[in-house]
């Protein structure tokens, strides 16, 4: 942060800064520790997703264009890549496109450096031993993925999968991205919505077929999950699939505290009329 005149800074990040950072670092946290999260979140797009365009043989699925608003780390991103897709991941905060920047292309193994995502917090703790407790980051090498990823496909992994950075509602409601991508999907992303009706209009200009996997965090989005998709149908939407509470899970938290929020998500997947 400038302080005073421009030639001075200040070391300190103030609060909102300090809560961003340790959103990443428990991002992080959750490469290593949150397996059970990740199938819990990202299994049910990824088999949506096959289930769509199963009819498209997998060598050629890259002809395919999915977007991921609000992608965070960038792991749904090349999990949606490793089964075949060309993929986009949009992101807003900086401090997550540095840190996917990092992790997606400067690692050179799995399991490189290690990490304390719980030191800072003293409560809930069944011992200092769980409060101190090292996770090792990534659990996977992406190189070695996005390699693996390639076989028997038409085009590199690495050539079908990118991150953009910028506001959702600006940068893909313009007429240069309308109708381009096959499928958008979210995880956890429409509780961030400032307007949600914004939100939809984005996904309606960019594709066919949405699907999402959410839920409005509790004091974030005032509409019922009913409403929800009620707004998506008046937008020009047919739900297709919709299902609430088939799946618990957390979200980015110690696996091993003694308190653990858990969420109901309302996973749905509507096309375009």
């Amino acid at each position: 942060m400038a302080s005073g005149t421009e030639d001075e800074f200040d070391p300190l990040a103030d609060p909102e800064e300090r809560r961003v950072i340790y959103s990443v670092l428990d991002s992080f946290a959750l490469s290593a520790e949150g397996k059970a999260e990740r199938a819990a979140c990202y299994d049910p797009v990824l088999e949506a997703l096959r289930a769509e365009f199963s009819h498209i043989p997998d060598p050629d699925k890259g002809e395919l264009h999915v977007l991921v608003p609000g992608a965070g780390l960038g792991r749904l991103v090349m999990g949606i890549c490793c089964v075949g897709f060309s993929v986009e991941g949009n992101e807003i905060s900086y401090h997550q496109l540095m840190a996917s920047n990092m992790i997606l292309n400067d690692i050179t193994r799995a399991e490189q450096y290690p990490l304390y995502p719980w030191a800072l917090s003293s409560s809930n703790h069944v011992s200092r031993a769980d409060q101190l407790q090292g996770v090792m980051i990534p659990d996977v090498h992406p190189a070695a993925a996005l390699e693996e990823a390639s076989i028997g496909k038409r085009m590199h992994a690495s050539e079908r999968m990118s991150m953009s950075a910028g506001d959702f509602c600006v940068v893909y409601k313009n007429a240069e991205n309308s109708g381009v991508y096959n499928a958008v999907t979210t995880v956890f992303f429409i509780d961030t919505a400032p307007n949600l009706i914004a939100y939809i209009e984005t996904i309606r200009n960019s594709n066919g077929r949405a699907q999402d996997q959410g839920i409005a965090e509790p004091g974030s989005m005032e509409l019922t999950d009913d409403e929800v998709v009620a707004l998506v149908e008046r937008f020009g939407f047919k739900i297709e699939k919709h299902e609430v509470g088939k799946i618990a899970t957390g979200y980015i938290q110690d696996p091993r505290s003694m308190l653990m929020n858990i969420y109901r998500p309302s996973f749905w997947v509507a096309r375009k009329q």
